[in-house]
């Protein structure tokens, strides 16, 4: 198993796998998973927010939270989500990680690597028995009605107290046999220590796609009005470090520079999913495209198939770059 990154108090460290399920052992836990892709004011709020509403339904603090960032690690250098590579998005996390664990003087880890099975995976014996206090699960809402989101919540909560869905969630071996050898037991525990926590997402702030769109397009960051930065960034993220977040991001993506680069990688490959991530890089696609080729039925990018994907390339190189 991978070893997992701890913050705790600002300090990140990386851990063993077993230290880290060590660590869970009697703690009240929540679990948050998503793309955070990049991760914004919103995101830190929901993850802040969620941890004290988890430790009100819990009846005590939450002790450690486990962030899954459910697409984090790519093979592709250029793979990214709303045109921010996911490297970028995991290194402004722990940013704001760091921040939160302060704030909010709990630990949090995150996964180093792919990992299939991280938060999943809770401290147990081999006689089924669970070794933690509470584990909050965190169900994020968004635009769904309330009798969709009543069948939703239903599932997610079968799955949630299902013996086989929790063995799965850990490699084969003595473990995941335990917990079926002790299926009436184990589904015992489940019922008393696993919470299902149910958050709307606001949607009075910053959206990832937004937050990206901004970042595309970012002027000389000096120049950019405080309350501009206020409605995307936390407040505990100083001006300086907003300043680093968003030159690298001006520095490492959106310039001719790396796209040139990309397109060059995608060649030698031969590969039209880079290219399609090359598409990204330039920082007013979505515009570039409804002008150009206003007959593209989607016009997103992650809508192209291979033939319109050459072609927008082709014509970004023909009009020329533009910074």
């Amino acid at each position: 198993m991978t070893t997992k990154i701890k913050i705790e108090n600002g300090r990140i460290e990386e851990i063993l796998h077993n230290d880290y399920l060590n660590a869970l052992i009697n703690k009240n836990i929540i679990y948050l998973s998503g793309c955070f892709c990049p991760p914004h004011k919103g995101h830190y709020n929901m993850i802040k927010n969620s941890i004290l509403s988890g430790s009100e339904i819990t009846g005590g603090n939450i002790d450690v939270a486990l962030i899954n960032f459910a697409t984090s690690f790519e093979v592709n250098k250029y793979k990214s989500r709303h045109g921010i590579p996911y490297s970028q998005s995991f290194s402004m996390m722990i940013t704001y990680l760091q921040k939160l664990s302060i704030e909010l003087n709990i630990i949090f880890y995150l996964q180093k690597d792919k990992d299939f099975y991280f938060g999943t995976e809770i401290p147990m014996k081999l006689d089924g028995t669970i070794l933690i206090n509470k584990k909050v699960n965190v169900f994020t809402f968004e635009n769904v009605d309330e009798a969709t989101k009543e069948q939703q919540v239903e599932k997610y909560k079968q799955k949630m107290y299902d013996v086989r869905t929790l063995s799965f969630g850990f490699p084969r071996g003595q473990i995941r046999n335990s917990i079926m050898d002790n299926k009436a037991y184990v589904e015992k525990q489940l019922l008393e220590k696993m919470i299902l926590l149910v958050v709307d997402r606001d949607m009075s702030g910053p959206s990832a796609t937004k937050f990206t769109t901004f970042l595309r397009k970012a002027i000389p960051f000096d120049k950019i009005p405080k309350d501009t930065l206020d409605f995307f960034f936390p407040e505990t993220i100083t001006h300086d470090e907003r300043r680093v977040i968003v030159n690298t991001i001006q520095e490492n993506y959106y310039n001719k520079e790396i796209f040139t680069q990309c397109l060059k990688d995608a060649e030698e490959q031969k590969s039209i999913r880079i290219k399609q991530s090359c598409i990204k890089f330039y920082p007013k696609v979505d515009e570039f495209i409804q002008i150009h080729f206003p007959e593209f039925k989607n016009s997103k990018v992650k809508k192209l198939d291979d033939e319109q994907i050459e072609k927008v390339i082709n014509k970004i190189i023909e009009e020329g770059y533009e910074d």
